[in-house]
């Protein structure tokens, strides 16, 4: 009864207070009086025998062994909208300020270890799509909730069972709504005339949220009345976000860091990671950088959907900021540097590559497979059809085979975990599963496990699955060949 009594009191009546900023002081002397003021009236001598006892540190202790569960999990937000992301001018595609959200490190121990996730959903590629986009949670960070209360696994699950060697480190999950991979450098927001705009989930890869694909948001064509004003800062979100992070959450004194994405969130690391480690100031930290589901298009003759005009066409649109690396070495068309294969052999950072042979997205918005695609088998797939997907998922092993031989930097440090499966994004909860650990394995090993050898150097950090043609793998999630 008192355990009980002290927690619906509580949380009903400091639950707001405690959760932003609270006095502590006040919250002590309330706990310590209702706490006493219970005990007191059940036995009086046992009540003054614990105010002899209880001093302000040990009812502190008291509250947060109490209430510290209810809250230990939840990652909060944090808007980009201090002085400096303001000069730099940090937002969304409708101009709203971008956000985060944070999850302190439950161990001591890994107070300087972090985890950044960057969320996927896809891209806009024209004008008027982004429009669209920037009415949707893709594009707005209008309608984010304050915490997120469900994990969204993987990486950044804080569970033990589930996310063994990282459950405890710092979490930040970071919502995408640049539309760009966190590319767009327009330095002026664009005017959009009226007319017909439409966003729909076929133009947007799967995002990793706690509830399937964030990205199956779905726009009804509208038209426009008035001229809207769209805003490509993802570059600038960018840095706004590592200077938060430093600034607020103490990555300034970092150890260890990995940032990660999935889909068009892969993306971004596998363009951008020598760009975010050139902005943290730790000078001995230890990073890496996750590219999961963001090896799009492996080979540029099985884009059956026009991606790769599409990806052109957004990179122009949003004055994409590209590697310069990839860029020097190609001075024709600069363009290509928006694809990962591209990019990988110019980046220094010490890169993992996480990704499914059959890429579940990829089948079908570039191969356009025909008889595979989302919540469907191969029962109805030809000869012909199934011959396409081998090709496929051999073009996809090929590219990434390559990309950790292409530089001497990589062959010494690059990682990878390229499963036979028909899969979209494998490090946090998408499309219906989690198999970051005990779910998913390549010989015994799990992405869990191979990420840990890659980054600790603990093993190879190299599982590239060759086990035949696809089915053979019996761990794979989503599709079956019955």
């Amino acid at each position: 009864m008192f355990i009980k009594f002290d927690k619906i009191f509580l949380r009903s009546s400091f639950k707001k207070k405690y959760r932003t900023s609270c006095s502590c002081g006040r919250i002590v002397k309330i706990f310590s009086s209702i706490s006493l003021g219970i005990l007191w009236h059940s036995s009086p001598d046992s009540g003054r025998k614990l105010k002899s006892m209880l001093n302000s540190n040990s009812i502190i202790f008291l509250f947060h062994l109490i209430f510290s569960r209810s809250y230990a999990n939840e990652m909060r937000i944090n808007y980009l909208n201090d002085t400096f992301s303001k000069e730099i001018n940090a937002r969304c595609l409708d101009g709203t300020s971008p956000a985060y959200y944070f999850r302190k490190s439950s161990n001591l121990a890994n107070a300087t270890k972090y985890i950044v996730y960057f969320q996927g959903g896809g891209w806009c590629y024209t004008n008027q799509d982004c429009l669209s986009r920037s009415t949707t949670p893709l594009g707005s960070s209008t309608s984010y909730a304050p915490t997120i209360t469900v994990s969204k696994g993987g990486i950044v699950d804080p569970s033990e069972a589930r996310n063994p060697n990282f459950h405890t480190w710092n979490h930040v999950y970071v919502p995408y709504c640049d539309g760009t991979s966190w590319s767009g450098n327009q330095a002026l927001p664009v005017e959009v005339s009226p007319g017909n705009s439409s966003f729909s989930s076929s133009s947007s890869s799967s995002s990793s949220s706690s509830s399937s694909s964030s990205s199956s948001y779905t726009h009804t064509p509208t038209t426009t009345t008035t001229t809207t004003l769209l805003h490509y800062r993802g570059h600038a979100n960018m840095i706004a976000l590592v200077a938060a992070l430093q600034r607020d959450h103490n990555m300034d004194s970092a150890d260890n860091l990995i940032i990660d994405g999935g889909s068009a969130g892969g993306l971004t690391v596998l363009l951008h990671a020598d760009f975010f480690q050139s902005l943290l100031i730790s000078p001995n930290i230890h990073f890496g950088a996750i590219g999961d589901a963001g090896w799009f298009r492996p080979t540029i003759q099985m884009d059956n959907k026009h991606y790769t005009q599409q990806m052109d066409t957004m990179v122009q649109a949003s004055n994409a900021t590209l590697h310069s690396g990839c860029i020097s070495n190609h001075p024709e068309n600069p363009n290509v540097c928006i694809f990962a294969s591209n990019v990988f052999p110019f980046l220094s950072s010490k890169m993992f590559v996480l990704e499914g042979a059959y890429d579940s997205w990829q089948l079908a918005n570039i191969l356009g497979f025909p008889c595979a695609t989302y919540f469907h088998t191969l029962v109805n797939c030809t000869k012909a059809d199934n011959a396409t997907l081998e090709s496929y998922g051999q073009a996809m092993k090929t590219s990434i085979s390559s990309a950790m031989k292409s530089s001497p930097h990589h062959v010494r440090t690059a990682g990878t975990f390229v499963s036979q499966c028909i899969i979209h994004v494998q490090s946090v909860y998408n499309e219906y599963h989690d198999v970051w650990h005990d779910q998913l394995f390549i010989n015994g090993k799990t992405p869990h496990d191979v990420v840990t050898e890659w980054y600790f150097g603990q093993g190879s950090g190299q599982a590239m699955e060759d086990c035949g043609s696809f089915g053979c793998n019996k761990y794979c999630q989503s599709y079956t060949i019955k």
